[in-house]
């Protein structure tokens, strides 16, 4: 892909996020990314009068003044025809590519579209448009902005999770549904379930035995985790926490010891700590190919578990202070950390 710009017999697709919160170079209006990905602050092409009637024109008006625009485009063999292998490819990678972003902090955003379609000697058309489901922060993060650094992270995350992708079901199998769980938390909007789906996603990685799993959830997390008393408790709660949601009860029981108007500050600072280790496991994993042969599959999950606590975090290395994600008692009409 050479340029940004739309020829004829190109088939393309543009993610496009409104609202998002960037740091990007103020004097480049268009930048390419390592993996021929185009990064805009502008749509490329006009959306005509007839896109508008065909989508809406709200959000005709959404894409025209979206603040972050991913572009892919490939010479297409018949550009006329929609649906097919191609521009399945391109907009999967966009899709893929803004999932994995995420996992290094969800971005404050309004919404994000994806756009597919078709350059042919009239014109650009559309051939298929869609919402993605919204990605949230837990209430009381500190918001931090999109910039190249963090996309090119997420390209690099992006390579390596379609590597992996190829060897599913034969290896990653449980991997990746832990993966999928953990986005389908990043995807709640209520606090006790993505606490729920976060501490579950790292079961997932934990692998615990039918009748320890509170005891070695708390244990092996202080693999991801830097190991101390503080840490204990939190995962102890956590875990306690996740229990409540799986049971359907308020999960201000497990912090009965707490005063009761401290209780839901604390269940938030739970949640992001489990977030925030989740995101950093899954990315560690997804980086460092050296942690894949202990991850592929269940024997070798289990065999990784049963190594000496120092070899296994030595193997495993850098590590998350869970203390680093503070308790928040205020908080502004955005949910943020006041």
């Amino acid at each position: 892909m050479s340029s940004p710009n739309f020829n004829p017999r190109q088939k393309f697709a543009l993610l496009a996020v409104e609202s998002i919160y960037v740091d990007l170079p103020p004097d480049a209006e268009e930048f390419q990314l390592s993996d021929g990905t185009w990064l805009l602050k502008r749509v490329p092409v006009e959306v005509k009068s007839h896109w508008a009637l065909w989508i809406g024109s709200l959000r005709a008006d959404q894409i025209r003044d979206a603040n972050l625009l991913l572009v892919r485009s490939i010479a297409s063999v018949d550009p006329t025809i929609a649906g097919d292998a191609e521009q399945h490819t391109l907009t999967q990678h966009l899709i893929k590519l803004f999932s994995v972003l995420v996992f290094d902090g969800v971005p404050e955003y309004a919404e994000a579209d994806i756009v597919a379609g078709s350059v042919l000697d009239e014109g650009p058309i559309i051939r298929h448009m869609s919402r993605l489901k919204k990605f949230h922060p837990t209430k009381g993060y500190v918001r931090q902005p999109i910039t190249i650094a963090r996309l090119e992270s997420a390209v690099t995350l992006r390579q390596q999770l379609d590597d992996i992708e190829r060897r599913v079901p034969a290896n990653f199998s449980r991997f990746m549904r832990g993966m999928n769980i953990l986005k389908d938390g990043l995807e709640q909007n209520v606090g006790q379930e993505r606490l729920h789906q976060f501490v579950r996603s790292l079961e997932a990685l934990v692998l615990p035995s039918v009748g320890a799993t509170r005891r070695q959830f708390v244990h092996r997390c202080q693999t991801f985790a830097t190991a101390n008393p503080a840490a204990i408790t939190v995962l102890d709660e956590a875990y306690n926490l996740r229990s409540d949601a799986e049971d359907i009860q308020d999960w201000s029981r497990s912090l009965a010891s707490y005063p009761a108007s401290e209780r839901e500050d604390i269940a938030l600072q739970r949640t992001r700590q489990m977030e925030r280790l989740s995101r950093f496991a899954y990315s560690r994993i997804l980086s460092e190919r050296c942690l894949w042969p202990h991850f592929q599959d269940d024997t070798a999950q289990d065999a990784f578990w049963r190594l000496a606590d120092g070899v296994r975090r030595t193997t495993w290395g850098v590590q998350l202070d869970l203390s680093t994600i503070p308790l928040v008692r205020n908080y502004d009409s955005w949910n943020r950390a006041a």
